[in-house]
């Protein structure tokens, strides 16, 4: 027994939850979302981690806990807000990128940035398979290319 079952009681048929937080960067608060999530994925099934966060940034997050792909602290960093820079959110995507290691790909938790600020990751690229902003803009409009440069960050 975790002492979540009236939390899990709750649930039945819940597709979402929000976590939000009274102040931003209070440890406390990020342990709970911590034991919190970690209940939801493994009792109810929940399988999306998604913060307010930097959607573009986000996919360096979910390359780490789905697949491993580069280390947790700089995808975090890349997030851009200090309210993620703490230990207790590491945590948490480290415990996302143990609980995947060896899952199959559709039973994984997966991570999305809900949040189009800071979105200079989409510039460079979308992904693996997908040309960024700037390679559509040059294919494009060649010549409009330097003027837009600097509204991309």
């Amino acid at each position: 027994m975790d002492g979540l079952e009236e939390f899990g009681a709750a649930l039945e048929g819940v597709r979402v939850v929000g976590l939000g937080e009274s102040t931003h960067g209070t440890a406390e608060f990020f342990r709970l979302k911590h034991r919190l999530f970690a209940h939801l994925v493994t009792e109810h099934g929940f399988r999306t981690l998604a913060m307010e966060a930097s959607a573009s940034a986000g996919l360096a997050v979910d390359a780490y806990v789905r697949d491993g792909a580069g280390d947790a602290a700089t995808a975090l960093t890349g997030l851009g807000f200090w309210t993620w820079r703490t230990r207790e959110v590491l945590d948490l995507l480290e415990w996302v990128r143990s609980y995947n290691r060896g899952r199959p790909r559709a039973d994984r938790i997966g991570f999305t940035g809900i949040d189009p600020q800071r979105s200079g990751a989409s510039v460079a690229h979308f992904g693996p398979e997908r040309a960024g902003v700037l390679s559509v803009l040059a294919d494009a409009q060649p010549g409009r290319l330097p003027e837009r440069r600097g509204n991309c960050s």
